[in-house]
């Protein structure tokens, strides 16, 4: 049986204006179908529903259960699923059995086929995503009023600007490997796929970001995890 393993889906209200998602939903919605017909557990690490960008009378949950309304009837159907809290929907840890999925903690330790995996969205590392008022929510709200009035490629534009420090909070990812007794650390949160491997204590570590498909014309970068073996795969799903 496999694990598979993704990122910032940002699910949001349906507004084509704001809503990413929408991009490449008909493929996220066969990707899907795909894990369902391998019987595979899925777990998506942050940022899985869209809760910074708002109006400002917007009961913004209700919007986005009401807009992904297909998509979770569908994930019903998952085998497993375990939805961990990034920045952009950190509200979810506050509501651990409100809904069908299973909501974890923020950061994790599974063993996954004799290996101990963490996994984590990857906005602790990010000193503009982090505690709890972070300048990133601010950031995100007017970058939803942008789109919304002018300019709605703003948000392709500043996620270029991520992968300016996207290795500083890869090195927080390293760092966080080196202090605990873990096999691999995944996470997410900028967006941009990158993949290290560092040895500790005579073993391979594995540090991985998966990236996210809400921008990725090419498909959906997803990882598997083998619940025999533990051996973790970067896979392309389009």
């Amino acid at each position: 049986m496999l694990h598979y393993i993704i990122a910032d889906t940002h699910f949001h209200n349906g507004d084509p204006r704001t809503d990413e998602s929408l991009r490449y939903r008909e493929r996220f919605i066969r990707f899907l179908d795909y894990i369902i017909s391998d019987s595979g557990f899925l777990h998506i690490l942050g940022d899985f529903l869209e809760l910074w960008k708002r109006s400002i009378d917007e009961n913004v949950l209700l919007a986005v259960l009401s807009a992904n309304d297909d998509i979770f009837k569908l994930m019903r159907e998952l085998k497993s699923l375990k939805i961990y809290p990034g920045n952009h929907d950190a509200e979810l840890a506050k509501m651990p059995n409100t809904f069908f999925w299973q909501t974890m903690d923020f950061i994790e330790v599974l063993e996954i086929g004799g290996r101990k995996i963490l996994m984590h969205h990857g906005h602790f590392w990010d000193i503009f995503n982090t505690g709890p008022d972070p300048i990133g929510k601010s950031i995100a709200r007017l970058i939803g009023v942008i789109e919304k009035a002018v300019y709605p490629e703003i948000d392709d534009q500043l996620s270029r600007l991520v992968g300016t420090y996207q290795k500083t909070i890869h090195k927080g990812a390293l760092n966080y490997a080196n202090w605990c007794d873990c096999d691999a650390v995944i996470y997410g949160h900028t967006h941009q796929c990158m993949r290290t491997d560092i040895e500790k204590n005579n073993k391979i570590v594995d540090i991985v970001n998966i990236g996210s498909g809400i921008k990725d014309p090419v498909g959906q970068p997803y990882l598997t995890v083998d619940d025999q073996d533990g051996y973790i795969e970067m896979r392309m799903f389009n």
